[in-house]
């Protein structure tokens, strides 16, 4: 990749950006780390890969524990407390 067309200011901004950005993500995805230290950021890419299939897979569990229950579908009502509710009435 070449020099970049940008002033040496304006690339130095993007720079910046870019860096936080890239710790701000880490950090979010791994925790915040010990003073004075940050986290590498070479598997930024697999890391937000695996959480994304880890929710993914708590979806499906939790439609599986939905429909177990009898509980419909309703996007606006909190699937959580009517779960709950559910379970308390042993349906």
């Amino acid at each position: 990749m070449g020099q970049s067309d940008l002033p040496e200011d304006e690339f130095a901004g993007l720079n910046d950006r870019l860096s936080t950005l890239l710790e701000r993500t880490a950090n979010a995805l791994k925790g915040e780390p010990e003073p004075g230290t940050m986290h590498s950021w070479h598997d930024l890419p697999e890391m937000a890969t695996m959480v994304r299939e880890m929710l993914s897979d708590a979806r499906s569990e939790l439609d599986m524990l939905r429909e177990a229950l009898g509980v419909s579908y309703e996007p606006h009502q909190n699937l959580l407390e009517r779960m709950l509710e559910a379970a308390r009435r042993g349906t």
